[in-house]
């Protein structure tokens, strides 16, 4: 299984994944949540096949660029520990406990004699090259992904997870930012209750148009 090829979207399907928890702590009333909301009670119904994930404009650029970031990171890893080893985007995983709730990391980290590590990639386009710089002023990461970050983190029982940001299109000693993040009980306990609130509505609301057309 490879990302985004037949078998990771189907393996996927119907499913809350770590890319769109932010979606899930969204406010009840928020279109964010409302859509990915309909969008799993259709899958999950069977309304629509196989086709949940669809390419946006925005994505072709880091994927383009996915492979080179991900090589950028290994080979500083590399430098400064060379025990670790990565493994470039691995099957989907599912949550070990809670049912239709799983993630795609984009690499995990082998070797730290502590436990599992990992990392999440993005990319930045030359567009939003300023904003690569930026982010070694301030060394931090913008609360947009830290639900994704920390989804992974919860659903791997990771040590740590790095926040990789790839630029090829400034300096070279600007073009690879990490920051890494440690768990947080706090936060993980937040996401256990959201996906467990949020697929029992699911659930019920499936359950409902069931017993309705039967």
């Amino acid at each position: 299984m490879s990302q985004r090829d037949a078998a990771w979207v189907k393996a996927r399907h119907g499913k809350i994944t770590a890319s769109q928890f932010s979606a899930v702590l969204a406010g009840p009333d928020t279109k964010k949540k409302r859509n990915y909301y309909d969008q799993l009670v259709d899958q999950r119904l069977g309304v629509e096949d196989f086709t949940d994930y669809v390419e946006k404009p925005w994505f072709e650029h880091g994927r383009g660029n996915e492979d080179a970031g991900i090589a950028r990171y290994a080979l500083s890893l590399e430098l400064s520990s060379p025990e670790l080893t990565v493994e470039c985007q691995p099957d989907f995983r599912d949550h070990i406990k809670i049912p239709n709730v799983g993630c795609s990391a984009d690499a995990l980290v082998h070797g730290d004699p502590l436990g599992l590590g990992g990392m999440e990639l993005k990319c930045v386009s030359s567009l939003a090259a300023d904003n690569q710089k930026r982010l070694f002023k301030k060394r931090s990461v913008s609360s947009q992904h830290l639900p994704q970050i920390y989804g992974n983190m919860w659903i791997y029982g990771a040590i740590w997870w790095d926040f990789v940001s790839f630029c090829p299109y400034v300096e070279d000693e600007y073009q690879l930012f990490v920051y890494r993040l440690k768990p947080d009980k706090n936060y993980f306990k937040m996401l256990e209750h959201a996906c467990k609130s949020f697929n029992k509505e699911i659930n019920d609301t499936v359950k409902q148009v069931q017993r309705d057309i039967a």
